[in-house]
């Protein structure tokens, strides 16, 4: 076996992918145990390739595992077969999943289980239907919905929205801290504090500055769920909706001190390229479940 234009017939991708495993892997058995193959079957499919090519792919006049010249070569356009492969059945689930998936922006001041009931509603109407949830701060969230990389997405505002919503409600904020361990209003004021550029951290702090409060933020949490966690065990006064203040939580007294809150404008948006049929009816049931038992006003 000399020459490496002198073969005929088509090469199967499997014989390609074992021969460029074993030039990385340098072992028969660690070739079968990555391929999830035996070890006759590595074998067999090196064979097969050098038939098919009818060249020697390795130079036996050495121990271990290593290529010819021609092997060489080979070994290069294979990974480039490969690439080329794997690229186009990519493209093609991608293209698949473009179709059926959803992606759907949450702010992290809302808990993602609070939205599973709407999600299972609508995969109950099309089983094809499946959701990209992305979790950010909302300013983020309208900034990839205009974009173009979310569908749909519930954010919350500081002020009334600038963009058309498929639903929109006012929500008070309240003061909470724990009931199991009362804190008084020393100064400075411990706060546990939503993420940096948060609405609901927004709303907080301004309060705080413009009732000339001290204060000093002793945790900062993205997700509602660690606000909560951080609250329960004393560490500090945060801010909460009405619908997330249960178990050991409890509003803060007014007898405390703290200042008032500007209510939060929370709003579900729809991407303009969203095929509107399928979406508006996501995204009404999204804001109807986001809204339920919220002491909301319209």
């Amino acid at each position: 076996m000399n020459d490496i234009t002198q073969f005929t017939g088509n090469i199967g991708t499997e014989l390609l992918r074992t021969f460029v495993t074993l030039v990385d892997t340098r072992s028969f058995t660690k070739t079968a145990a990555r391929l999830g193959v035996s070890q006759p079957t590595v074998s067999g499919h090196i064979k097969r390739l050098q038939d098919h090519l009818q060249i020697d792919l390795f130079d036996r006049s050495v121990p271990g595992v290593r290529l010819t010249q021609q092997g060489e070569i080979v070994a290069s356009y294979a990974r480039q077969i490969l690439s080329v492969h794997d690229e186009l059945f990519d493209r093609i689930e991608r293209g698949k999943a473009e179709t059926l998936r959803i992606r759907i922006g949450v702010p992290y001041e809302l808990r993602c289980s609070s939205i599973v009931p709407a999600l299972a509603a609508s995969r109950a109407e099309d089983p094809e239907l499946h959701f990209d949830i992305h979790r950010d701060i909302s300013d983020n969230l309208l900034r990839q919905l205009h974009q173009g990389n979310l569908d749909v997405c519930i954010a919350v505002t500081a002020f009334e929205p600038e963009m058309k919503t498929v639903s929109h409600w006012r929500e008070p904020m309240y003061w909470v801290n724990s009931r199991q361990f009362p804190l008084t209003a020393t100064s400075p004021l411990p706060v546990i504090a939503h993420a940096a550029g948060s609405v609901s951290r927004e709303i907080m702090v301004s309060a705080l500055r413009d009732a000339g409060i001290d204060f000093r933020v002793v945790l900062s949490a993205e997700h509602v769920s660690g606000i909560v966690a951080a609250i329960e065990e004393g560490l500090g006064y945060s801010v909460l909706k009405k619908s997330q203040i249960g178990g050991d939580l409890c509003e803060v007294p007014a007898n405390i001190g703290l200042p008032p809150l500007r209510e939060a404008h929370w709003g579900v948006y729809l991407a303009n390229n969203s095929p509107a049929a399928d979406m508006d009816g996501l995204a009404k049931a999204l804001g109807q479940i986001v809204m339920r038992n919220s002491p909301r006003r319209r």
